[in-house]
């Protein structure tokens, strides 16, 4: 990895928990090849100063207050680092299961930022182990290996999740809005790596942006080699619009069941 974030969150050669998501550019050597390096590291400059606008982000979250259910605020910090190498950028933070949903709303505002910049993602979100040595520059562990494989499992431009997620130690996930349900982005034979729950970036984008990101994609959908990533994308982007109550009928649901025993 050549850039990388210098501030330290482990101790090196410590194994450490983490949430890592890892994005890859889609048709980068295109990019490359039509915009030339130096427009293409203006873009990259300005991707990097958002991620470390994450840095020290202070979180405000909500969990379960104690016994009389119900739900509290909870404020921290959070400290989310980077390192990136041509085509790839990773982003981690010790895995916390408050800091979660924050962390997934950052890989999704990245997301919606990269489109601003015509820069189109594909990115995957792995837990677990990992050493990650900034000195050396020794990235291991199951959360690269699994989110490398997850990234590559998909046919769009968004965030999945690997099967560590239905590990029972990483699946507490407290503010569902972040997500939602979607699984027509797995590429055949591969739903035994990727997760049917997915970052619903389209919700971040409508709720920060004023202009509609399908226009932002179809002036990206130039090479017709990959039109059906692009496609795919679109139709998520009208399923999270047309789901976007999933949440409310979801404790609807919950309801009934509770009044039924």
């Amino acid at each position: 990895m050549v850039e990388q974030d210098k501030g330290k969150i482990e101790k090196r050669g410590e194994k450490t928990d983490l949430i890592l998501a890892y994005f890859d550019i889609l048709g980068f050597s295109r990019m490359v090849e039509y915009e030339g390096l130096d427009k293409v590291y203006d873009k990259y400059t300005q991707l990097v100063q958002l991620i470390k606008s994450f840095g020290g982000r202070l979180v405000i979250t909500s969990a379960p207050a104690s016994s009389k259910g119900g739900r509290v605020p909870v404020s921290g910090y959070q400290k989310i680092k980077h390192a990136f190498a041509s085509d790839t950028f990773l982003l981690w933070t010790k895995y916390d299961r408050i800091g979660f949903p924050p962390f997934c709303d950052s890989c999704a505002e990245f997301l919606c930022r990269s489109l601003e910049l015509g820069i189109p993602l594909r990115g995957a979100i792995s837990m677990g182990e990992a050493i990650i040595d900034l000195e050396k520059r020794i990235f291991i562990g199951m959360p690269i290996i699994e989110s490398s494989i997850v990234e590559k499992s998909q046919r769009w431009i968004g965030i999945g999740f690997g099967n560590s997620l239905g590990n029972k130690k990483y699946s507490y996930i407290n503010e569902l809005e972040h997500f939602i349900r979607y699984e027509s982005h797995i590429k055949a034979g591969k739903d035994n790596v990727v997760q049917g729950l997915v970052v619903d970036w389209p919700r971040k984008w409508r709720k920060t942006r004023d202009y509609d990101v399908k226009d932002v994609l179809n002036e990206l959908d130039v090479d017709p080699n990959h039109s059906d990533i692009y496609s795919n994308t679109k139709a998520f982007v009208d399923f999270s619009l047309e789901n976007s109550d999933w949440i409310e009928k979801l404790v609807e649901r919950e309801r009934r069941k509770l009044a039924e025993t």
